[in-house]
This record gives structure tokens, sequence and C-alpha cells, in this order.
């Protein structure tokens, strides 16, 4: 087969989300079970094509995703024209190739369920943020706190022009979904979901986890000669749990002084306007200097990194399939998940690492000092997550499940066409 893949998110230019690993991930599998794979997606320094790893990457120098949607579309489709591909793959999330499908719309076209928007912004309080300063700002025009004036007339429409295009950005991801001949979520979470929000019939809605490949060895766990870590990686933000995670740190703290809390990933903002590194130092006052940051590192280093946690920790209030829980699981660490979402299944139930209810601090707490508290449990969980991922996850297993997927995808279009 020729395989094409849309994607605003691929290393090394644009590596800042699950999406990045997993396209990264896929082609690579694809590429080496013998077809044709090439990549288009974008780039904050350059245009262009080359050749990485016997994959055709077409760079489009764009940062704006709905300029670079429209862009990458119009590359897309010529080179379809000259060497036209069996399938195209893109995500639900911005809707990256809905412009290429719009010109080429009889391609088998395949949606990977990553989040949708509405689910993001639901989940970082994006939504609910805009609408309650819009009704404050209302209540303070309407009892006369303050005089209607062009700022305050400019920020109201800024607010509403927020929402429209939230809203826009919310029934374009549905209607490119709707368009696909096959929609692929990663976890069963998600594929209720998108058949109950999106109503997208439950016969093109294929189970798909993502595939990961190995690396790492079963080693004895690294502690650092003596330092308790424990580790999170990824955006530090309000979904990922990163709330719950800091309100965690004093309850350990007490009974292991010498644990270390590092935080790997890009900081945003946290509802008090602060940047989530700033205030979580904030938060934990004299606990302070039990907390480290690292900031964003490449995509290669996150292996590395995770391999030097006694303890990985991802208690999101609710993911689809994260990424870095399976490079946890490659490396052969402990994992700690929240039992909403991917990761339930990803850790089988609780049988290959801890699962706390999502928001729980205090279930969060008694799990890390647990795991902290018995290094052979957390020799047993690690060993354990490694066969799981080679078992499930790697990429023998999930390569042929993606082929006949794509061949559904093909017949499907086939009978569209028709």
């Amino acid at each position: 087969m020729r395989i094409a893949y849309i994607t605003y998110e691929y290393p090394p230019d644009t590596p800042d989300g699950g999406i990045a690993t997993y396209v990264h991930q896929v082609a690579r599998m694809m590429q080496q079970r013998g077809h044709g794979v090439e990549v288009f997606t974008a780039s904050s320094s350059r245009n262009g094509t080359q050749v990485v790893d016997n994959i055709l990457e077409h760079r489009v120098q764009e940062t704006d995703r709905g300029i670079f949607r429209k862009r990458v579309g119009e590359i897309f489709a010529l080179r379809h024209r000259d060497n036209p591909f069996d399938v195209l793959e893109g995500p639900d999330y911005y809707a990256d190739a809905d412009h290429a499908i719009q010109l080429v719309p009889d391609i088998p076209f395949v949606v990977k369920v990553h989040t949708p928007s509405f689910l993001v912004n639901g989940l970082t309080g994006a939504v609910d943020l805009r609408r309650r300063l819009r009704y404050e700002l209302w209540k303070l025009l309407a009892t006369g706190s303050i005089v209607p004036n062009s700022i305050s007339i400019f920020l109201l429409n800024k607010l509403r022009r927020g929402e429209e295009s939230l809203n826009s950005l919310y029934r374009l991801e549905r209607e490119h979904a709707l368009k696909a001949d096959i929609v692929a979520p990663p976890c069963e979470d998600m594929c209720s979901i998108v058949e109950n929000y999106w109503q997208i019939s439950k016969s093109k809605i294929r189970f798909s986890p993502h595939p990961y490949l190995t690396t790492g060895t079963n080693d004895p766990l690294f502690d650092d000669h003596g330092k308790k870590i424990v580790g999170f990686v990824g955006r530090l933000e309000r979904r990922k749990g990163i709330d719950v995670l800091v309100r965690s740190i004093p309850l350990v703290v007490r009974v292991f002084p010498d644990v270390t809390f590092r935080f790997i990933g890009n900081p945003l903002n946290h509802s008090s306007g602060q940047r989530y590194d700033n205030w979580i130092k904030n938060f934990l006052g004299k606990y302070k200097d039990r907390a480290e940051f690292f900031g964003k590192v490449g995509l290669e280093q996150i292996p590395l990194e995770l391999s030097k946690m006694a303890v990985c920790v991802f208690p999101s209030l609710w993911d689809n399939f994260p990424n870095v829980c399976l490079e946890a699981m490659s490396v052969g660490r402990p994992i700690i998940a929240s039992s909403s979402g991917g990761m339930r299944e990803m850790l089988n139930g609780g049988e290959v690492g801890r699962l706390v209810p999502p928001g729980d601090s205090r279930a969060l707490a008694r799990s890390i000092i647990e795991l902290l508290g018995n290094p052979k449990e957390r020799q047993r969980l690690a060993a354990l997550a490694k066969i799981r991922l080679r078992s499930k996850y790697s990429w023998e297993f999930i390569g042929p499940s993606m082929e006949s997927m794509y061949c559904d995808a093909i017949s499907r279009a086939r009978q569209r066409r028709r």
C-alpha cells in the first residue's frame, strides 16, 4: 500500500504532543512492513521534501494550523495526482486533513482520534473561563460599576469571538470525522465518546491502539544514588492532573522526606494566571525544594529521563491514550495512573500498574508512598509493564491490525464511490 499521513505535529520541527509521537512510530512501523509511506507536516523554519528513514517527508513552513490545513491539502493533492495513494490518515484534532479530502474526496480516508478539541477545552476549563469572564464583564456594565467604553466593548466582542471560534472548530472536527471511511480511537472510552457525542455510526468505528517500539532493558530500577524520584512527563496543565499531583506532594514528603518530584514538560498557565511551575512552587511553600522542573525535552530524550525515575505518575483527569505511558512501560518503570480513559486499558485494569480515581490526591499519595516503600513491588510492576507492552502494543502486534483497518477503509471507499 501507499499510505499518506497528514499531521501538523511531527518531529523534529513540531514535536509538541502525542500526535507527533504516534505518527513518528506508525509511519516507521508501516514502512518497515513494506509499505510506501509519506508524511505531510508542518515546520516553523523550512519548506521542502526530504527522505528520512526511507520515509518521504513534505514540510510546510507554517505555524497557523488553519492556514497549514489549506496549504498542506494543496500539496497533498498535487502529490496524489502524480503518484496516487491507496489511503490517507489524519488526526481528529484541528482536522489537519480536511482540505486534502475536499480536494481528493474519493480517497480512502481514516481519522485517527487523539482527543477532540471539545474534550481538551472542557478538561482545561477554557470554555468555562471565557464564559465566566464574559458574564462578569456584563454584570459590571449592568450594575454601572464600569462605564461602557471602547475597551469594555472590545473585550466583550473578543470573548464572544473566542467562543464562536471554538464552536466552529468543534463543528469542523466532527464534520471531518463524519467524512471518514473509518474513525479509529485508540481506547474503548473514546470509541463510546465519538459514537455518542459525534453520532458516528458504530459500523465505521475501529478500536485501534497506538503502536510503540520497545526500548530499554530489564535493568534494576535506577534510584539516583539513593534519591527517590517520582516523575511526571507531559504538559504541565490542569487536564494532566498536575493540581492533583501537587496536592499529594506534602502527604508523601511527610513519610519520605528525601523524595524528589520531577516535572518534565512545558508549563502552561494555571487558572490563577501564573505559569504552572511558579504556581507549584508557591503552593508547596516549605516543600518547594522537593519539586524540580526540567522543562520540555526532545522526544528522543524522554525514555532516558523516564528511566531515572523510581515511580512514574500520570494522574490525568481524563486521557485518551497518552504515549508517555507506553514510553514508561518500554523502559520498565512502575506506573501510577488515572483510572479514567486509555491508561486503565494500557495497565490492564491495574494488573501491571497502580490505578487511582481521577482527582483524588489522597489516593495518589497512598499509592506513591506504597511503591516508594516497596522496591520489590516496583520491580515486579516494571517487569509486567514491559511484558504487556511487547505483547499488546508492539509493532509486530499492532501492524497487522492497522493493515486490516486500512484495507477496510479502501473497501468502504470503493462502496462509497459506487
